[in-house]
């Protein structure tokens, strides 16, 4: 049976349909291809107002509100060869180099980032759309307020009929990326093409020297940008979070978008923060968020992205790649590896604190089983070493004072870290492991291993939640690995085996499958400072002084250690090296 009239006259519809799209691509293509590059700055109309081209200056000399026009000046003779991209092989016979750059790449997918994983302290501004004039200059000028360096993200067509205005940013020394809509293509060649052309434009025209970097200008990037972009060797950014958007403009005020997009969510070096122009009847607002953001939620300075990206002693990969994971660490963590008599495992691997002595916190164990575990929070040794211990996450400004106050007094720590929190912010975690300190698991989700009932009265787990520690025990440590599983400290690996119980809690089973797991000790310590009453530094040092004997473990909270308490740390430890009796601070991993 042959087909229908109806299914004839789809057929032809859809044949009519794809002859007007070629036709309007080559036609797209004929006019980017018969406009020549220029370097004549001129004068045009945006938004109402004239805007005038501007020779590239310092933007912390030279602020955008004094802008005036400088005497033209050719950009291009201050690109080296391999920055200069020619209308000749990017248009015209382009299509061809462009099949060949597609071909060449073999369909692989370029990677999409949105955040930069760095122990260095910087984050990462990146925009939109032109805006207006006025909302425009108000950015660039809150950007030079702050010290900080934002990528702007442009339009094809901005480029094109805004050229002046884009060289207008890139005067402020602010960068310049490429915004792609991909719906006007019919293939990854022809979008290649045309981000080849945009490229030069920008040398050539705008006289923008530095990486040029893409995303896309509307939801999320497509597969052809993605092709496009690794054929061409581009860099595809997203975002960390957006910050100014049509959703949050409508929120009101710089102060209660700030609230709703950030919030109590602290910001983290490396990451990508994103703000939309021309969102907004206020031409203040973007800016106003900018310096509220850099004044009030962050104490990182806006960096450059290819400074972040390329400082190769900071940054690193996340998860770090399964080649670089020391043997010695890998897989170390792992159901079913308690066997024999647990009990005694339990009463060697175990050290406990002195407050939890009786079945109600320690439920599943009988009172002669109590009475055999350890109660001291003491590793007993001759060589007067104390121990320093952090347990939880902190904030970067909160963990940072405390590796400065380590770092100058030579001290290694032992950090217990529990790791769906610190998964967010890796960096922070690294920093913590190339500063040298004994990384140890404080459960993955802040998993309890006994289950409240009343005051002072706990039970044992249910099956189910064994289950469910076992595998957040696994997780933890897999977290772990992925950050900090390549470093060493002393000839020993940064991540141990050591674990310390969430909220120092603890049962029979629950101990039973910490152990199972592979983790060598449960460590709770001696001394809880932020449950002691201390109120002040003084008083910190004071207490200290004390108490203090050869074995201790002590143990800070880090989710709700006091202000003052990096600085009582380093008050004690001046004043103790003062003294002739003199007590050694190291980690964990030095004697367990």
């Amino acid at each position: 049976m042959g087909p229908s009239k109806r299914q004839l006259r789809i057929t032809l519809l859809l044949l009519i349909i794809s002859i007007a799209s070629l036709i309007g691509g080559f036609r797209l293509r004929a006019q980017r291809v018969s406009k020549k590059p220029s370097t004549v700055v001129s004068t045009s109309s945006y938004q109402g107002q004239t805007v005038l081209a501007a020779t590239p200056m310092p933007a912390s000399t030279t602020l955008v509100a004094n802008y005036t026009t400088p005497a033209p000046t050719s950009l291009v003779a201050n690109l080296d060869s391999a920055q200069q991209v020619t209308l000749s092989s990017a248009g015209g016979n382009a299509s061809a180099k462009a099949i060949q750059m597609v071909e060449a790449n073999r369909e692989r997918s370029a990677d999409i980032l949105s955040h930069v994983y760095t122990i260095q302290k910087g984050i990462m501004l990146t925009f939109q759309g032109l805006g207006t004039l006025d909302e425009l200059k108000n950015v660039l000028n809150v950007l030079t307020e702050t010290g900080s360096v934002g990528t702007f993200f442009v339009s094809f067509e901005d480029i094109e009929n805004h050229s002046d205005l884009v060289s207008y940013i890139a005067s402020a020394g602010q960068a310049v990326g490429l915004a792609v809509s991909t719906g006007r293509y019919l293939s990854t060649e022809d979008l290649l093409t045309a981000i080849l052309e945009a490229e030069n434009t920008l040398r050539t025209k705008v006289g923008f020297s530095g990486r040029v970097f893409l995303r896309p200008q509307s939801g999320s990037p497509s597969t052809m940008l993605l092709l496009a972009a690794s054929a061409g060797g581009y860099t595809v950014l997203s975002q960390t979070r957006s910050i100014v958007t049509n959703a949050t403009v409508s929120m009101g005020t710089a102060s209660q978008i700030c609230a709703s997009t950030i919030g109590s969510s602290p910001i983290g070096r490396g990451e990508i923060l994103h703000f939309e122009l021309g969102r907004s009847t206020n031409d203040l607002l973007v800016a106003n968020v900018i310096r509220l953001v850099m004044n009030a939620y962050t104490s990182f300075p806006a960096l450059g992205i290819l400074d972040m990206m390329t400082e190769t002693q900071y940054a690193f990969d996340y998860p770090i790649p399964a080649s670089s994971i020391l043997s010695s660490v890998k897989g170390k963590i792992r159901a079913g590896q308690l066997t024999g008599d647990t009990m005694s495992v339990i009463e060697r691997r175990y050290i406990g604190i002195d407050w939890m002595k009786s079945k109600g916190f320690l439920p599943g164990f009988t009172d002669e089983e109590i009475r055999k575990l350890d109660r001291s929070g003491v590793i007993k040794n001759d060589r007067d070493m104390v121990f320093l211990t952090f347990d939880g996450w902190g904030t970067d400004d909160r963990v940072e004072a405390l590796l400065d106050v380590l770092k100058k007094h030579a001290v290694k720590a032992t950090f217990f870290i529990r790791t769906a929190d610190a998964a967010k912010n890796p960096s922070l975690l690294r920093e913590i492991g190339l500063a040298g300190h004994t990384i140890g698991s404080n459960t993955h989700t802040g998993m309890s291993l006994a289950t409240y009932q009343s005051k002072n009265t706990f039970s044992e787990l249910s099956v189910a939640q064994v289950k469910a520690l076992r595998e957040d025990l696994v997780k933890s440590y897999e977290t772990l690995t992925n950050i900090v599983g390549d470093l060493t400290s002393g000839g020993r690996p940064v991540l141990s085996t050591l674990f310390r119980p969430y909220l120092l809690a603890a049962s029979k089973n629950g101990l039973e499958t910490v152990f199972g797991c592979g983790y060598t000790y449960s460590v709770s310590g001696y001394f809880t400072f932020e449950y002691s009453g201390i109120k002040s530094s003084d008083h910190f040092v004071s207490t200290l002084s004390q108490k203090i004997k050869s074995g201790q473990i002590y143990i800070f909270h880090l989710d709700d250690m006091p202000d003052f308490m990096p600085g009582a740390i380093d008050a004690y430890l001046t004043k103790m090296e003062g003294q002739r009796k003199r007590f050694r601070f190291v980690s964990l991993a030095e004697v367990l």
